[in-house]
């Protein structure tokens, strides 16, 4: 595992050289990319010329950020000027922006090098990464498994070395669910810190612009070089030099858990016990109906954005996601105002809570990676539908806008990666990220 930090060291130091590694990621991606679906495009041109210049300004001593030079994927929504841009269907295969998307500008100004468009569930519609366009990406440690989506590539990306970090969208997991069963780090920004103009959009309420990367502190460094203020050495998780308080869900985010998590996420809560923070139990509103709620101001606001699209195209979506999308249609007024109101309701229910603790800690997903042709897992001995399953924990905080990322917690039986969650307050991004970093210096997260 190479992070961020190694290969801009060598990058300083003139071991290695931009062009040398862009080079040889390119020739692999190329080289497997009918296996592994990771890539729709591969944006070779645009990369080596970006790799140069960041040569050249690195050996003048001209550096602009940590991410110089550094080689990076995008999630194909957003938008690249010159480049296409497919959301991952053949409705926009020909789709050519005039224009980069605002995050990708700020990639651009601080001397990133973007390797390609990276694969997706088509639209973002979907939490599975299945692909019938452009292939499906599988999981790293077992390819007769999902990667997770919708932001299958990005994870299947950074897994596999193609690039340090990868951007993606996240509107119900969509960023954490592959790099929680990737093994990966993976971070929900608050609502509204990334900037997502010019990302074909999926539903404005929820959409957020999420971080993918190997280790926490490379996802600092990221949010560091797109978000002013924050410092790369500090650390906001020991700076008032309190205990930390770290909620407990007494309710269901520890429900239907597979025994193997359940038993590592016991362990997380022992190691963040001896790294000086205390354990609070803590009630939460009632959840029940809190995906029905998401699902509910999705599917108007996406068939807002794509009603032209289905009316002139509808035969290039996936069946599936025709029907997924068209459903909005049925959402009356009523219920999608009732379902915003709720969402205000979570909002200042999260709030009360972290008057109360610092962070939550909760599981990432209550199961692994589960194989692709499967269309359900159990949970609690209960048959719930795959998208359903790894989404339970994660969607409530695109309703909130908390900020959320997942960290490895070890390996299943089955090889397959664990994770564990860490929530906190709004605006509190660079807490939770710097808690991670502690919990990662502290204790092997892949272990």
């Amino acid at each position: 595992m190479r992070t961020i930090k190694e290969i801009f060291e060598k990058y300083v130091s003139g071991e290695l050289k931009p062009t040398e590694l862009v080079g040889n990621l390119i020739d692999d991606a190329k080289k497997h990319n009918s296996q592994n679906h990771i890539f729709i495009t591969i944006t070779e041109e645009r990369a080596m010329e970006e790799a140069l210049k960041a040569e050249k300004e690195i050996a003048s001593g001209e550096v602009k950020s940590p991410l110089h030079g550094i080689p990076y994927t995008l999630k194909d929504l957003f938008k690249t000027k010159g480049i296409k841009t497919t959301g991952g269907s053949k409705v926009l295969a020909d789709y050519v922006p005039e224009e980069d998307a605002a995050v990708v500008n700020q990639l651009s100004d601080n001397g990133s090098v973007l390797l390609g468009k990276v694969n997706l569930h088509e639209f973002a519609h979907g939490a599975i990464g299945i692909n019938p366009h452009y292939g499906t990406v599988p999981n790293p440690y077992d390819s007769t498994r999902i990667a997770g989506g919708s932001s299958s590539g990005s994870g299947g990306a950074v897994a596999a070395g193609y690039g340090f970090f990868s951007l993606g969208t996240d509107t119900g997991g969509s960023v954490r669910v592959p790099a929680a069963l990737c093994g990966l780090v993976g971070l929900k920004p608050t609502y509204g810190l990334l900037s997502t103009e010019g990302v074909i959009p999926y539903c404005w309420s929820l959409d957020h612009v999420g971080i993918i990367t190997q280790t926490a502190y490379d996802i600092k460094l990221v949010l560091s070089s797109l978000v002013q203020g924050i410092k790369i050495d500090g650390n906001k998780s020991q700076e008032n030099k309190k205990q930390i308080v770290v909620g407990i869900p007494n309710t269901f985010f520890y429900d239907g858990l597979d025994p193997e998590i359940e038993e590592a996420l016991e362990k997380v809560k022992k190691n963040i016990v001896a790294m000086g923070a205390t354990l609070k139990s803590v009630e939460m509103p009632d959840l029940q109906n809190s995906r029905t709620a998401s699902l509910v101001i999705q599917l108007p606001e996406v068939l807002s954005y794509h009603s032209k699209y289905l009316e002139e195209k509808g035969h290039l979506y996936s069946p599936d996601i025709f029907a997924g999308m068209t459903a909005g249609q049925f959402i009356l007024a009523e219920q999608y105002l009732r379902a915003k109101r709720m969402l205000n309701y979570y909002r200042e229910e999260m709030r009360k809570i972290f008057t109360e603790v610092d962070v939550l800690l909760i599981p990432s997903t209550p199961c692994v990676a589960p194989k692709i042709e499967d269309s359900f897992v159990e949970l609690g001995g209960k048959q719930t539908p795959v998208g359903n399953a790894v989404t339970k924990f994660f969607s409530l905080f695109n309703m909130t806008g908390n900020p959320s990322i997942t960290v490895p917690a070890g390996f299943h039986s089955t090889g397959l990666p664990m994770g564990f969650q860490l929530v906190g307050r709004e605006f509190e991004d660079e807490f939770i990220v710097d808690l991670s970093i502690e919990y990662e210096k502290c204790f092997n997260v892949r272990a």
